[in-house]
């Protein structure tokens, strides 16, 4: 069955043929995964395509969901593990397959069999990391579903990844590579609101000679929490300018023993925020000592704000950053406090957050748009 109604599309430029697209979700509302589909969700009703979501929810993590769309409830079993894999394995599917929607789009890889033995809709999945793959992969069922799903992403006419970085680095399953978009997210922030952020940042620099240092991570061993901290201590005795550490993670208690809030004078441990933004706006330098990332949305979160980012120069981050910020090894912590000290300035401050800026424009809602409208072509 071809699509038959053409949507409407801002600008006059050519309609993409659709009827519907159905959006599957199966991501927490905090997660970035979330955020990132939730943004082409909208994107596509912004191009007048007919689109509603579907939310799939796992009983053991039902905490944190979107509460728009569809509701679609999972089976309750005892293990976290084997309840997210029969539901998404099995009981998603099962429940969801009289969709008739001509597009289906998946959030995640492990939605896979949604698309099994629909040769009549055409398939887009989401494709958020390549860590279960990865020497970092440290959550054996996700691991283990993944590993099932990538040869089944033949049954899928289009994959959306992040960055160039995933698509090269594929599994090599039936051409992948070929039928691969990338597709980052866009930014959220205003240019104006991130100039008024920007000279905020620079009075407290000029005045009060402090820089506020940011890192927002899940408590991962792959998120490198340790390094943050280690490269607080190494500027704790800093006094002219003084720098502040937040970090924003909910560690888990070994974690808590070892990062908890006293562990250091100019750290602050903060498990949750309600709007992250408020994290962003408090804040002047994002440090971001990731060892592997598909994308790494804080990021682009502080960029967005002009914030600089001082992260890991690994593949998929550089590509991220751009000129945004400033790349080091996590071997030299004494590197980041001299790069952190150079931007404690106001011209180095200046300077840094103007590349910032400059950066997340290539990350703007318009190419967003335009890249959204070429996938559902």
């Amino acid at each position: 069955m071809e699509p038959t109604e053409r949507a409407k599309v801002k600008e006059g430029k050519s309609e993409p043929q659709m009827s519907s697209i159905a959006f599957v979700n199966g991501s927490l509302q905090t997660d970035g995964i979330f955020r990132a589909n939730f943004q082409i969700y909208q994107a596509a009703k912004a191009l007048g395509l007919d689109s509603r979501w579907i939310e799939c929810t796992d009983p053991g993590t039902s905490g944190g969901r979107f509460e728009g769309g569809q509701k679609v409830i999972g089976r309750k079993l005892p293990l976290v593990v084997l309840e997210q894999g029969y539901n998404r394995l099995w009981r998603f599917p099962h429940l969801l397959r009289n969709l008739s929607d001509d597009w289906l789009f998946l959030g995640d890889p492990t939605f896979i069999k949604v698309a099994y033995g629909r040769s009549s809709q055409r398939t887009i999945v989401r494709l958020n990391d390549l860590l279960p793959l990865s020497p970092y992969s440290d959550r054996r069922g996700a691991r283990w579903m993944f590993r099932y799903a990538i040869p089944r992403l033949r049954w899928a006419e289009r994959i959306i990844v992040y960055t160039d970085y995933m698509r090269l680095h594929l599994p090599r399953v039936d051409h992948l590579e070929a039928r691969t978009f990338v597709l980052p997210p866009h930014t959220e922030i205003p240019e104006e609101e991130a100039r008024d952020h920007v000279r905020q940042s620079l009075a407290r620099i000029e005045e009060n000679r402090r820089l506020r240092v940011i890192y927002v991570a899940t408590d991962r061993a792959y998120k490198n929490i340790a390094f943050f901290v280690e490269l607080a201590k190494v500027l704790e005795n800093d006094t002219d300018p003084r720098f502040d550490f937040t970090l924003v993670s909910k560690l888990q208690p070994e974690s808590r023993r070892k990062f908890g809030e006293s562990s250091r004078p100019n750290l602050t441990v903060t498990p949750y925020i309600p709007n992250i933004q408020d994290a962003y706006r408090s804040s002047d330098v994002l440090v971001f000592p990731s060892l592997a990332e598909g994308f790494g949305l804080p990021m682009l979160e502080a960029i967005s704000y002009g914030m600089p980012v001082l992260a890991n120069d690994i593949d998929p981050i550089r590509e991220v950053v751009g000129g945004g910020g400033a790349l080091l090894p996590t071997s030299d912590p004494q590197s980041w406090a001299r790069q952190l000290r150079s931007w404690a300035t106001p011209q180095g401050y200046r300077s840094a957050a103007e590349h910032a800026l400059e950066r997340a424009r290539d990350y703007s809602y318009d190419r967003f748009l335009r890249r959204v409208r070429m996938i559902f072509e």
